[in-house]
């Protein structure tokens, strides 16, 4: 039986794996693994953790769906934006942070 105090903890680790699974080409799984979650709090964890590997790898359209899957998407918007510029793509960058503000 588990803990009471590494439930969190568990449950933020989900969120990490299910990026992990985009970053290595698993998307499906890595829903999967999201549509487990059942804390708000952490989906929303694990949704942007998503979105920025999603960003990372060039897929805007599917980076910005998981953003608007959560209810306070601006800071996740935001995030994609800032991945979209590491990766030089400022114009992609500079449509993220817009609709992050019409967002707010």
């Amino acid at each position: 039986m588990q803990e009471a105090s590494a439930i969190p903890t568990t449950r933020a680790a989900l969120a990490g794996v299910a990026a992990s699974c985009i970053r290595l080409g698993d998307a499906e799984y890595a829903v999967e693994l999201a549509d487990m979650i059942e804390d708000d709090g952490v989906y929303a964890m694990a949704a942007e953790e998503m979105a920025v590997a999603y960003a990372e790898s060039g897929a805007a359209d599917k980076s910005i769906e998981v953003a608007y899957s959560v209810g306070e998407s601006a800071p996740i918007l935001s995030r994609i934006a800032l991945a979209y510029v590491a990766r030089g793509e400022t114009d992609q960058a500079s449509r993220s942070l817009a609709q992050s503000i019409t967002r707010t």
